[in-house]
């Protein structure tokens, strides 16, 4: 069972709205809304991660999704606040490759009251799982230091 919270504002169906099942959330720029549409403007940020399976020893999970989510240099969160409810940016699904690794095109996330600049992340065993939240292997979140 997890024992994980999918942090603020997901948008995996697990509290609310679902961009998991959205055709074109599978993509490495994540700066716009999936199909098109509004693009958070903000401070480039590439973000490289090496997802492992620590029971097999540290070997490369590939072909795990990785699902990421993260806030706008203003602090708020497509899907969730006031005027985006409609956006989808800020969101995306990568696959590691055979070496593990995914990368996001992104911008530097600003913060909000009581929190520091940080992002989401959600890996699943593979993209088809990411239909639902409960599949998650594992949540985390990166922040600034």
């Amino acid at each position: 069972m997890n024992t994980e919270t999918a942090g603020p504002y997901p948008g995996d169906g697990s509290n609310g709205p679902d961009v998991l099942e959205r055709v074109g959330v599978q993509r490495r720029d994540i700066r716009s809304s999936i199909g098109g549409g509004a693009t958070a403007s903000g401070v480039p940020l590439t973000l490289k991660m090496n997802i492992i399976d620590m029971v097999q020893s540290n070997a490369p999970m590939a072909g795990a999704a990785v699902y990421i989510w993260h806030c706008d240099a203003a602090g708020r969160y497509s899907m969730y606040s006031s005027g985006l409810e409609d956006k989808t940016y800020l969101r995306g699904v990568q696959v590691a490759g055979e070496d593990g690794s995914v990368e996001f095109t992104t911008i530097v996330p600003g913060c909000y009251e009581g929190r520091w600049p940080h992002i989401h992340f959600e890996v699943f065993a593979s993209v088809d799982d990411i239909a639902d939240a409960s599949n998650a292997s594992g949540r985390a979140g990166w922040r600034a230091a």
